[in-house]
């Protein structure tokens, strides 16, 4: 099915390219802990299975919502997922449930996810709101948003928050 543009807006969250990645890496997340011992079934298995699949699933929910703060909440929760599923990716690889080569593959895709999710909320936010994770930092080598925090950026806060994860 084609998908088009109407009045600047896709007619499906279908077309949105951090959408068929997400469903990408989601089915690559199950293919992959059909391999793990069977004690990890309602363990490990579930856990990324269910963060897998929220970010494809929020991504979905979210488009079509009514509003846009609604729509950065469900990508929030999608990005969300996609950090705890990394930590889960690096866990169930330390443990060799996963091979070397499996690992680059979907570790890569699960990056690649958070990178479009990112500059995906930055887009519908604007250029100039922060928020609790200093995604408000431009990279000017590429121009997107990342997790560099400016002086400014940390200053605007009360609370003491932990520094980014390199």
């Amino acid at each position: 099915m084609a998908e088009t543009i109407s009045s600047g807006r896709l007619e499906s969250f279908r077309a949105l390219i951090v959408y068929k990645k997400s469903h990408e890496l989601a089915l690559r997340v199950y293919k992959i802990t059909r391999r793990f011992p069977p004690e990890e079934q309602f363990g490990l298995v579930a856990q990324m299975r269910r963060a897998a699949i929220s970010i494809p699933s929020n991504i979905a929910e979210g488009y079509c919502r009514s509003s846009r703060k609604e729509y950065l909440n469900f990508l929030s929760i999608a990005f969300a997922s996609g950090n705890e599923l990394s930590a889960q990716l690096s866990i169930a690889h330390e443990l060799e449930f996963i091979y070397d080569a499996d690992y680059d593959k979907i570790q890569a895709l699960e990056s690649e996810v958070l990178k479009l999710l990112r500059r995906l909320i930055m887009s519908l936010k604007g250029p100039c709101l922060l928020n609790y994770h200093g995604l408000s930092s431009t990279n000017q080598s590429d121009g997107i948003r990342t997790h560099q925090s400016s002086e400014k950026a940390q200053q605007s806060h009360s609370f003491n928050r932990p520094p980014p994860i390199p």
